[in-house]
């Protein structure tokens, strides 16, 4: 019997707090630049080798989200210094409204001037960096170990397209599994465990910059458990609220409901995973039902220049008129599968909580692990039924620039995508 251990696993983790002011991300841009810092943000990473030579990267973001170019150089980075290949290396981003903005992200939602673009593509400079120094840690810090999956269960998160007025008789699914992946030396010490949760990381609203729920729960997981490392990855939570919410008291109670489900699966019973995963990724192009040039400029009348809706429907009218309206919504879609043992599946962008139950409902509700807001941050990605229904999950578009609603076989098209994937 050779001596090989199965799996060699590490954590990496870097601090990503500016040290300059820095506009917060979010919440339509309202000029939130950070006066405190009451919790440090980071990138952390979790790099998995397998004894067949199988390399995987999970990075997590503390962040609202992040472009194509960061997304690229980040697994440009890891293939030539690590030689991981693209479709092995999982990036997530938290969806943290509480953290600076970064690269072209949102971009729409604030006013430029030249002093805010210097400061926002110096903290990229700082998070692309410190997104290589985490999978350096994590590479460096590989050891002997054993891989296990559990999961567990919160509730604090609502559907807040019931939230509205008028709203409450519409279908309000929401995904309270709480996934672990957990890695231990052959002694059984935790080593550290990734964990994720389908909700927005929109507890606190202020000009105080935070991790959020997401970073309570890791760091209170952390003082359970002083050794070990915790990597917090969104899920399909772009319906999804913490409500109550807006209050600090609040977002650290989230963070310790969600930091003791994860302490549970942790000392419950968990499967033990012994197949190396094999990873396949594809890019789409949604299509759009695009407005018409005399729409837009309708729509621009009604709204001030000033905010969000008026600097995007300004654009879209310039856009218009030379032609150059994008007629639809790049998206990627990633699946891993650990033999039978786990399916992970990762969904780019704000992507509703039906599609995470569509693919557990499809490949096991025990052994699926369903992300969102992976690769660059996209507009909502909504279901053919929201879609019907309207809403801002349906209509949000705009304000990441393009030109009208998704088309109704959106849906339709990501299934068949994963159908595709996980053959």
């Amino acid at each position: 019997m050779s001596d090989t251990p199965l799996w060699r696993i590490g954590f990496g983790s870097v601090c990503i707090t500016p040290q300059e002011p820095s506009l917060l991300a979010g919440y339509s841009g309202n000029g939130r630049m950070h006066e405190s810092v009451s919790r440090d943000i980071y990138v952390r990473t979790l790099y998995i080798s397998h004894a067949d030579g199988t390399d995987t990267l999970l990075l997590g973001l503390d962040l609202c989200g992040v472009d194509e170019t960061t997304v690229d150089g980040i697994r440009a980075a890891a293939a030539t210094r690590w030689g991981l290949p693209p479709e092995q290396v999982v990036i997530n981003s938290t969806h943290n409204h509480s953290a600076p903005n970064v690269d072209t992200t949102l971009s729409l939602y604030y006013e430029h001037t030249p002093a805010l673009d210097a400061q926002i593509a110096a903290y990229t400079a700082q998070v692309r960096q410190a997104a290589q120094d985490a999978i350096a840690a994590a590479h460096a810090a590989r050891e002997p170990a054993t891989l296990h999956w559990s999961q567990s269960l919160a509730g604090f998160a609502v559907n807040r397209r019931r939230s509205r007025p008028g709203c409450r008789h519409l279908p309000g699914p929401v995904d309270p599994d709480v996934p672990v992946l957990a890695a231990r030396r052959p002694d059984g010490t935790l080593i550290g465990a990734a964990f994720a949760y389908a909700c927005h990381t929109t507890s606190l609203c202020g000009k105080d910059l935070n991790g959020d729920y997401a970073g309570y729960a890791c760091a209170w997981l952390e003082e359970q458990h002083p050794d070990a490392t915790f990597l917090f990855l969104a899920g399909c939570g772009a319906n999804q609220n913490p409500l109550p919410r807006y209050r600090a008291e609040l977002s650290r109670a989230y963070g310790m409901i969600l930091g003791q489900a994860v302490d549970e699966a942790l000392r419950g019973r968990s499967s033990e995973l012994t197949t190396a995963p094999r990873a396949s990724r594809t890019e789409l192009a949604l299509p759009i039902v695009a407005s018409t040039a005399e729409q837009l400029a309708t729509l621009a009348a009604t709204h001030s220049p000033a905010n969000v809706p008026g600097r995007s429907f300004r654009i879209l009218c310039e856009q218009a008129a030379q032609g150059t309206l994008p007629t639809s919504v790049p998206y990627t879609l990633q699946a891993l599968r650990f033999g039978t043992e786990l399916a992970l599946v990762a969904y780019g962008g704000e992507t509703i909580v039906e599609y995470a139950l569509h693919a557990k409902a499809r490949l096991g509700w025990e052994t699926t692990m369903a992300l969102g807001y992976c690769d660059a941050l996209t507009p909502y990605i909504p279901t053919a039924a929201v879609l019907d229904e309207g809403g801002y999950e349906a209509d949000a578009l705009y304000e990441y620039g393009y030109p009208g609603r998704l088309h109704p076989d959106t849906e339709a098209l990501i299934h068949a995508a994963l159908e595709s994937l996980i053959e």
